[in-house]
């Protein structure tokens, strides 16, 4: 469940929200979204170079710089300058996380910032768009699951004309009907199967 690899169940919020709210370059004009785009570069930092702090720290000092700026995340983005002012990560990179439970918590707090941001900026466009992508999704799992569910008919039909066939050789070879030993742990059509090689290595031998 991550932004990163775009399995976040916010995944199509946060894409909506970015696409119309953040410009390409620069800065957003819109309070709400800054915050998001800021957070959201510190969340590239970590998953892309490993560190929170990207260069020299910009994330968070932009951040910090605007007043008007508040979101979910207000409390980790302090913990942070204090933690880059006040500790030395060029040498303790290790920390007291691992980069994955570093990555993880910083899903977590994109997350909220991005329920949050949706929840203040997201209008009846953007819920518009969001219905239009789940019923997509929809429509594609649904789709998924038939082709699924047709693979696994398909795959029962030529199980059951294989067991009817390897029945017919076997009965036609001695004359007497297949029985599944009472103590065997195979299926009907392993059974048969290994009697069929058994049986044709038989015919090679002679």
């Amino acid at each position: 469940m991550s932004f990163w690899q775009e399995t976040h169940p916010l995944q199509d919020q946060y894409e909506i929200l970015w696409k119309r709210y953040v410009p390409g370059m620069g800065e957003s004009n819109n309070n709400t979204a800054e915050s998001m785009r800021l957070v959201a570069g510190i969340y590239y930092q970590l998953h892309n170079n490993g560190s929170w702090f990207g260069t020299n720290n910009y994330h968070v000092k932009e951040y910090l710089k605007n007043s008007n700026i508040s979101s979910p995340a207000d409390g980790f983005i302090k913990n942070l300058n204090w933690e880059y002012n006040n500790l030395n990560y060029e040498e303790d990179t290790e920390d007291n996380e691992t980069l994955d439970e570093r990555c993880e918590i910083m899903d977590d707090i994109m997350g909220e910032v991005v329920e949050w941001v949706w929840d203040n900026l997201a209008d009846n466009k953007d819920r518009k768009e969001l219905s239009k992508r789940q019923r997509k999704k929809k429509a594609k799992k649904n789709k998924e699951i038939k082709l699924i569910k047709n693979a696994e008919r398909q795959r029962k039909k030529i199980e059951k004309n294989e067991l009817l066939r390897l029945k017919k050789l076997y009965k036609s070879k001695t004359g007497k009907r297949f029985r599944i030993k009472n103590n065997s742990n195979l299926t009907h059509i392993e059974c048969l199967k290994n009697w069929e090689k058994s049986y044709i290595d038989s015919i090679l031998i002679q």
